[in-house]
């Protein structure tokens, strides 16, 4: 797959889920999350993967709908941290991009960010702990 063809397919993932506006303004950080998780830096390196990059763009969806949604239907910061928290390497992605949502003026930043800054606290406070 070429690489217009992979934005063309995550923009189209991202609009399709977080409709038109949503979807524009979370590309930037879709696709900083897809190639950091799809083909993270170690010794060597990896070439990047198509499918390892569209697993980590819907992790990521996951995250920002949940960040969004009334937390009567299961949503909200709290749950959006809990699902960072069980994911250190998504948390990670999260917390180095998240001004990307910001920027791009994405409307449920406020809540991701809250969701990244809860969930980096719940991890340190486990870690001190134990």
């Amino acid at each position: 797959m070429t690489a217009d063809r992979e934005g063309a397919s995550l923009a189209g993932l991202a609009e399709g889920v977080l409709g038109p506006e949503g979807g524009r303004a979370a590309l930037p950080f879709l696709d900083a999350v897809a190639a950091q998780l799809g083909a993270p830096l170690e010794v060597g390196g990896r070439p990047r993967a198509p499918e390892r990059e569209r697993e980590a763009a819907r992790a990521a969806l996951h995250v920002l709908l949940a960040a969004t949604a009334p937390g009567e239907e299961g949503g909200g910061v709290d749950a959006a941290a809990a699902l960072l928290t069980n994911d250190p390497p998504l948390l990670a992605v999260f917390f180095g991009n998240v001004d990307l949502l910001f920027a791009a003026g994405y409307p449920g930043a406020d809540a991701v960010g809250m969701a990244v800054v809860q969930a980096a606290w719940l991890v340190e406070r486990e870690g001190s702990q134990g």
